[in-house]
């Protein structure tokens, strides 16, 4: 997930460092998803689409969902762990369609809390059940908070869809570290996520940092290395740059032809998409499975 304004703040600080570096992003501006909701209020239960225009925040929509679900190999009642899981829409759409039970961990509480509001009020009964949403830093969790009421089972899977980017270096190696304490021994994990993928010059880190909230990013050698020192094996990194470049090309185009837009927003998608435009910004699909 993706900032919009200035922001260089020292993101290994305090929770509230944290979550003011990121929340600063322009796809966070929670105006448009609060408008999205009351004009829906009338409505004893909302569907899905109710909410598509603001809660996807990954790149390709359902395809991209799909996809993960093939990777994981999902099947029926599974557990599935969703990391920085935003307005919980992977996890409304992966327990609707695959069946699945979907706990999703997301560090922003005013994000959490609509995406708790947006769950409860869906009309299948299955997703309202087994779509729960934890507000808290995933580096830090603790079983009670992961868990809740369950019974402390790890998870089959696990799933980071544009989140990681926005970690400092130092926390990365943790990160993965406490993804394999909660997946079961040959549990998959499935990112989506940016790497350098050739050196970045100066103008784009700055870019990276203040309007991405993202402060560091590896090589691919340094991305798997990361992966595998944290207890994972059989690691595939697909470069997804060249297909991620056209939707966001695309996505800039069409956010600049619309009527009454955001200028944050609008600089926001033109930046990222003239990121992946030089050539030295890559977007990597990673799935590795927890070491026995």
């Amino acid at each position: 997930m993706e900032s919009s304004t200035p922001h260089q703040r020292n993101t290994e600080g305090n929770e509230d460092d944290k979550n003011n570096f990121v929340s600063k992003m322009a796809l966070y501006d929670l105006k448009i998803a609060r408008s999205t909701l009351a004009s829906i209020s009338h409505k004893p239960t909302w569907t899905i689409a109710d909410t598509a225009s603001f809660d996807c925040m990954h790149y390709d929509g359902d395809a991209a969902l799909d996809l993960c679900a093939h990777k994981l190999a999902l099947q029926p009642d599974q557990r599935v762990l969703d990391i920085g899981s935003g307005f919980s829409a992977t996890g409304r759409f992966l327990a609707l369609k695959y069946q699945v039970h979907v706990t999703g961990v997301e560090l922003q509480p005013e994000v959490h809390e609509l995406a708790d509001t947006i769950t409860r009020k869906n009309a299948e009964e299955r997703v309202v059940k087994n779509v729960r949403s934890v507000n808290a830093d995933f580096l830090t969790l603790t079983g009670d908070e992961i868990y809740g009421q369950d019974e402390r089972v790890p998870f089959d899977h696990a799933l980071s869809l544009l989140c990681i980017m926005h970690l400092p270096q130092s926390a990365r190696q943790p990160f993965f570290e406490q993804a394999h304490k909660y997946l079961k021994e040959g549990g998959r994990i499935f990112i989506e996520d940016f790497y350098q993928r050739k050196p970045l010059i100066d103008d784009e880190r700055v870019k990276l940092r203040n309007l991405v909230a993202c402060t560091f990013l590896p090589t691919k050698s340094e991305y798997s290395a990361t992966v595998a020192e944290a207890g994972f094996d059989s690691i595939e990194f697909e470069d997804v740059t060249e297909h991620w470049r056209d939707i966001l090309v695309a996505r800039a185009k069409k956010y600049k032809a619309k009527a009454n837009n955001s200028p944050d927003l609008e600089k926001f998608y033109d930046t990222v998409a003239e990121l992946f435009l030089g050539g030295d910004l890559g977007g990597v699909r990673l799935t590795a499975t927890k070491r026995s």
